[in-house]
């Protein structure tokens, strides 16, 4: 987690070198995925590990207000949608957009050079050769093949499989 093959594979798939983050060990996907962040989605007492963690104490934002980018998108649009993936996973979270920003060092760029978002002070801009470009990574793919229902339970009928 700390060492992420992740942003070298990027780098020479994509063939963009040079774009991946400088700043290990890097402690902001600890605190991003391992024990949220501090003031934002961290709950009390927290343990880190590897699993999906759903802090309760953040009231849940109707469908139609959810950020697709969760906390990540959140943050950029500075509202106030953080029960979002990675605080928990909602049908409509894309969670390989949310990763690819944050593996890239997105959030690094967001906490700044103060550590504004307690991702440690090592997670600044200069440690992320994409800067804000980082924000714009994307998978494209926006929606599922079978769009989300308006109200719950959100997801379709399942496509059938083969006989």
């Amino acid at each position: 987690m700390t060492n992420p093959t992740l942003p070298a594979l990027l780098e020479i798939a994509l063939a963009i070198p040079g774009t991946a983050p400088t700043n290990f060990p890097r402690t902001d996907l600890v605190t991003t995925f391992l024990t949220g962040i501090p003031g934002l989605n961290q709950p009390r007492s927290v343990q880190a590990s590897e699993m999906l963690r759903l802090n309760t104490a953040i009231a849940p934002v109707p469908f139609a207000q959810q950020n697709r980018l969760g906390v990540v998108g959140n943050l950029l649009a500075g509202g106030n949608d953080n029960a979002g993936f990675p605080n928990g996973r909602r049908p409509k979270d894309d969670v390989v957009d949310i990763s690819l920003v944050a593996v890239m060092g997105g959030l690094c760029v967001a906490n700044g050079d103060t550590n504004a978002l307690g991702l440690g002070a090592a997670c600044k801009p200069s440690a992320v050769p994409l800067g804000a470009t980082a924000f714009k990574l994307h998978d494209a793919v926006d929606q599922a093949t079978v769009p989300l229902l308006a109200g719950f339970p959100y997801l379709n009928t399942p496509i059938g499989g083969t006989r």
